[in-house]
C-alpha cells in the first residue's frame, strides 16, 4: 500500500511541476506580427520589439519611426542589420493612441528590403 501511495505521490508531484514550467515556456518568448515592406505600419503593444532584416546585400541601415497621423512622425532608432540579423528596440515611450499601441514603420538605405517584426 505504501509503494502504491509513493508511485501516486511522484506522479502527481511531476504533473505539478510540468505544468508551470510548461505555461512559462508557452507564454514566454516573441509573437511574430509579421513580415512588412518600407513604410508599411505595424503596432506593438509596446515593450521591445525585434526587427529583422531581409536586405539584399551587406549590411544597410534601417531607421525606425513612429507613425503620428496628427503630428510629425517620431523617430524611434536607426539599426544596422544584415540579411537574416536581428536587434531589439524599446519602443514602451511610442505607445499612444485610444487602442494603446506604438505604430511603427521604418526607411531603409537600399530599395528591395523587408523586415520580419516580432513583439
Amino acid at each position: 500500500m505504501k509503494l502504491k501511495k509513493l508511485g501516486v505521490s511522484m506522479v502527481l508531484t511531476s504533473i505539478a511541476l510540468a505544468i508551470p514550467f510548461t505555461s512559462v515556456f508557452a507564454a514566454s518568448g516573441w509573437q511574430k506580427l509579421g513580415t512588412y515592406n518600407e513604410s508599411q505600419v505595424f503596432n506593438s503593444g509596446g515593450g521591445y520589439v525585434k526587427v529583422c532584416a531581409h536586405a539584399p546585400v551587406g549590411i544597410l541601415e534601417f531607421t525606425l519611426y513612429e507613425y503620428d497621423p496628427d503630428n510629425a512622425d517620431d523617430y524611434v532608432d536607426t539599426l544596422y542589420l544584415g540579411d537574416g540579423s536581428c536587434q531589439t528596440v524599446n519602443v514602451a515611450k511610442f505607445v499612444d493612441g485610444s487602442n494603446k499601441k506604438a505604430e511603427l514603420y521604418y526607411k531603409s538605405s537600399s530599395d528591395g528590403t523587408s523586415v520580419t517584426v516580432y513583439d
